[in-house]
C-alpha cells in the first residue's frame, strides 16, 4: 500500500485468504460458512451503526493509522473480497489478483490498482472499479427488500441501520448510501443460483421468477448485505427450516438466522419470526447455524439479566437443548472436525443456561481436573474450566490461579486465565483485577483480555466500569492513548450497558477525560450502542416475554 488510508489491501486480503488456504488444506471443514459467523457477520454487528466508517478513508494523524487496525479493514475488508470473488468467479479472481501481486510485488499499490487488475481478468466485461468503490468507500451496507406477488419479484434497497430512528446524511457519501449489489437466489423448484444486480441508481427493480413456495435470496450469503423477505416469506422459510432443513446449506441456515435477528434488533421484522427461525434447532446438526443463534439467544441474556423474562429465556434454551438426542459428553473418537465443534458450542450453551445435567458433569469434570490432575478433552477444556470455576468456591480459585501461574503453554494459559474470571465471587473478582496488575502474574498483552472477561460475567461487569474509572490514569500512564487495544476497552467493557443511569455515566467520564487517542471511534460506538440498547428494551421486552411464555 502507498499510504494508511489503503491498509484494507493488506490486512482485508490477508484475513480472507486465511480462509482461502484452510479450505485447500482441509475442504471437510467446510470453512466458506465458517467465516460467515468469523468476519461477515461479526463485521455487519459494527457497520450497522452510525459511527462506522469506510474501509477506505483519509488518514491525516498518527492516532488514525492506530485506530484503523480495527474490524472494518479486517473482516469488511475480508468479506467484500470473498463478494468480489462470488461476483467474478474464482478463476477470473485468480488470474486478476495473481496479475496484480506480480506487477506490484516488491512495490507500493493502491485500491485502484487492484480494480484494474480484476477488470483486465474479465476482459473489461465488468467496470470492477464502479462497483466495488460503493462498498469501499462509503461506510454501512444495504438491506434488501424482497417482495413476491405471484411470479414477480421487486427488490429495493436502503443503508441498514442497528436503529432505524438513525439520521444521517446521504450528502456525507459520494455514492449517497446505494450500492451496486450482486443479487442471487434459489427456489423451491430450481436450485441453479440465479445472478443479477440491482443498481445504485435505480430505486427499485422488478424480475420475473417461478411460482415456487419459497425463494431464497443471497445465496450462501456472498453478499454483503441483509435481506428482507415480505412476512409470507419469513413463515415459509421458517416452515422450510423445521420441515427439511437439510434443503439449505448451513451457509443458508445460518444467513436466515443473522438477517432475522439483525432486522427484528431493528424493528424491520417482527421478534416472533426471528425466535420461530430457532425452534429447529434441536434438529440442527452442523455447528455454524448452532453458534449464529447462540450468538443471539446469548444478547438476549444480556439485555435481560436481572428482568423478568431472564428465566423464561433460559427455560426455552434448556428446552431446545433437551430435545437434542445425542449425548455431547461422550468422548467420542469418531467425531469430526465439524461435530467437535458443535459439541463445545452445544456445552456451552447448556452450561451457560443453567441446564442441572450440564453443570452437575462440568462441575464433576472441574474437580477431577483440580483433584486429579486429569485434564479434560481439548474439545471441551474452555468450558470445564470456566463453567467449573462458576460453581467453585475461594479454595478452588486460589488452586486454580497457582495453575494458571506455573502453566507454559500459550494457549492453555489463556484458557486457565479466562476460567478464572468466571468466579461469582465479587471478593475474588476484586482480588484478581488487582493481581493483573502485575506483568509478572498478567502479560501486557493478555491484561485487557482479562479485564473484558470480568466485564462479561454479571457479576464483574459493575466492578470492572468503576475500575476503569478510578484507575484510567493508570492505564493510560501505563499503555498510552495511541494502544489500540487500549482504545477498544470502552466499548468492550459497555456493551451490555441498558440504562439511562450508566450512559450518563459514560458521558461525565468522557467529559472528565476527553483524550481518547485511538479510542475515539470506539466512544462513539459505545454511546451508540449503549443508546440502542435501552431502546431495545422499551421496543423489544414484552414482545419477547409473551413469546418466550407461549413457547416453553
Amino acid at each position: 500500500m502507498k499510504w494508511w488510508n489503503d491498509l484494507w489491501l493488506n490486512e482485508g486480503f490477508a484475513s480472507y485468504m486465511e480462509f482461502k488456504a484452510l479450505q485447500v488444506v482441509h475442504p471437510d471443514w467446510d470453512v466458506d460458512t465458517m467465516f460467515l459467523m468469523h468476519s461477515l457477520q461479526s463485521v455487519q454487528n459494527l457497520d450497522n451503526k452510525l459511527s462506522s466508517h469506510a474501509i477506505v478513508q483519509d488518514v491525516s494523524h498518527p492516532d488514525q493509522i492506530t485506530e484503523i487496525f480495527d474490524v472494518i479493514s479486517y473482516n469488511k475488508g475480508s468479506s467484500v473480497i470473498r463478494m468480489l470473488e462470488g461476483m467474478l468467479g474464482e478463476e477470473v479472481f485468480r488470474i486478476g489478483v495473481s496479475a496484480y501481486l506480480k506487477r506490484f510485488a516488491f512495490n507500493n499499490a493502491e485500491t485502484d490498482d487492484l480494480w484494474a487488475e480484476l477488470q483486465t481478468a474479465t476482459q473489461n466485461t465488468v467496470d470492477v472499479k464502479k462497483l466495488m468503490d460503493t462498498w469501499t468507500r462509503q461506510a454501512g451496507f444495504p438491506v434488501v427488500s424482497a417482495i413476491r406477488n405471484g411470479t414477480k419479484l421487486t427488490l429495493k434497497q436502503q443503508r441498514f441501520f442497528s436503529n432505524p430512528n438513525t439520521v444521517s446524511s446521504n450528502n456525507s457519501s459520494p455514492y449517497n448510501y446505494k450500492w451496486e449489489i450482486p443479487i442471487t437466489y434459489t427456489t423451491s423448484i430450481n436450485k441453479t443460483v440465479h445472478k443479477f444486480w440491482l443498481n445504485k441508481d435505480v430505486d427499485s427493480i422488478t424480475i420475473d421468477i417461478p411460482d415456487a413456495e419459497w425463494i431464497k435470496l443471497n445465496h450462501r450469503q456472498i453478499g454483503y448485505y441483509i435481506i428482507n423477505y415480505s412476512e409470507n416469506d419469513w413463515c415459509l422459510l421458517n416452515k422450510l427450516l423445521e420441515k427439511n432443513f437439510d434443503v439449505l446449506s448451513a451457509a443458508d441456515r445460518s444467513n436466515l438466522i443473522h438477517d432475522a435477528f439483525s432486522l427484528a434488533n431493528a424493528n424491520y421484522l417482527p421478534y416472533g419470526i426471528a425466535l420461530n427461525m430457532t425452534k429447529y434447532l434441536s434438529l440442527e446438526h452442523h455447528y455454524v447455524p448452532w453458534d449464529v443463534a447462540a450468538t443471539n439467544l446469548n444478547a438476549l441474556r444480556n439485555n435481560f439479566y436481572q428482568r423478568a423474562a431472564y428465566k423464561n429465556l433460559e427455560k426455552y434454551v434448556q428446552k431446545l437443548l433437551g430435545n437434542i438426542k445425542e449425548d455431547f459428553w461422550s468422548d467420542s473418537t469418531d467425531r469430526n472436525f465439524l461435530q467437535r465443534r458443535l459439541q463445545g458450542v452445544i456445552l456451552n450453551l447448556g452450561c451457560l443456561y443453567g441446564l442441572p445435567s450440564y453443570q452437575t458433569t462440568v462441575y464433576k469434570l472441574f474437580k477431577r481436573f483440580l483433584d486429579d490432575k486429569v485434564q479434560p478433552n481439548p474439545d471441551i477444556r474452555y468450558t470445564v474450566y470456566y463453567y467449573g470455576m462458576s460453581q467453585g468456591n475461594s479454595s478452588e480459585w486460589d488452586r486454580l490461579w497457582k495453575l494458571f501461574l506455573n502453566e507454559q503453554e500459550p494457549q492453555e494459559k489463556i484458557k486457565l486465565m479466562v476460567a478464572l474470571t468466571a468466579s461469582k465471587e465479587t471478593s475474588i473478582l476484586t482480588r484478581l483485577l488487582q493481581y493483573a496488575k502485575n506483568e509478572s502474574y498478567v502479560r501486557s498483552q493478555d491484561y485487557f483480555i482479562i479485564l473484558s472477561q470480568i466485564s462479561r460475567n454479571p457479576i464483574g461487569a459493575q466492578l470492572v466500569w468503576n475500575f476503569l474509572r478510578d484507575e484510567w490514569q493508570y492505564l493510560v500512564n501505563r499503555f498510552s492513548l495511541n494502544d489500540r487495544a487500549f482504545g477498544r476497552l470502552i466499548p468492550s467493557v459497555c456493551s451490555n450497558f441498558n440504562t439511562h443511569e450508566r450512559l450518563e455515566e459514560m458521558k461525565i467520564f468522557f467529559d472528565k477525560h476527553p483524550e481518547a487517542g485511538a479510542g475515539k471511534a470506539g466512544r462513539k460506538t459505545a454511546l451508540e450502542v449503549v443508546s440502542n440498547n435501552i431502546k431495545w428494551l422499551e421496543n423489544h421486552e414484552a414482545v419477547i416475554s409473551n413469546w418466550l411464555i407461549n413457547s416453553i
